[in-house]
């Protein structure tokens, strides 16, 4: 038997609601916008262990370089890995190491609606520590989610 459950419909691909939200840091990496700024990309998903709306979308946080500087905001760095309870003092060597830290790691963050080039975006305005201890959130298989109407392959089942 299957129960319809409105409460569980989502928007495939569409924005997020505003407010605030249990996320997992699915993967922090240095990128470069289209301008030739870099910035600090995180790639959040909406946790689908707590009852919240939007589970399992994605969300995206940013870092900014200064352009006067070239250097990232250290205020933002700590904001983030406060929240998602790096320790204290804790010392890396390089970028790519602080932000593998960050992999895996789980905050609340606030979600609001902003305006950019004529297109409204779901953008991270607030980094809080998470309300709830430890983590269960699971991830989706591959096999379960194709992409755009199409499954995966490996090499091995192609036969050239």
């Amino acid at each position: 038997m299957f129960t319809i459950n409105h409460d569980e419909a989502q928007e495939i691909g569409g924005r997020v609601a505003e407010g605030e939200y249990e996320v997992l840091l699915f993967k922090a990496f240095e990128d470069a916008a289209k301008s030739g700024t870099m910035f600090i990309n995180m790639h959040l998903i909406i946790r689908n262990d707590i009852d919240q709306a939007h589970k399992n979308q994605y969300l995206f946080g940013s870092i900014w370089q200064s352009k006067e500087t070239g250097e990232y905001h250290s205020g933002m760095i700590n904001t983030v890995a406060k929240a998602l309870q790096v320790p204290n003092g804790k010392k890396f060597n390089t970028l790519e190491d602080l932000l593998n830290e960050f992999q895996n790691k789980t905050a609340r963050v606030t979600v609001e609606h902003e305006e950019y080039n004529g297109k409204i975006n779901a953008r991270v305005k607030r980094w809080e520590k998470s309300k709830f201890q430890g983590c269960n959130h699971q991830f989706k298989k591959i096999e379960d989610n194709p992409i755009n109407g199409f499954t995966q392959v490996s090499n091995d089942d192609i036969p050239f």
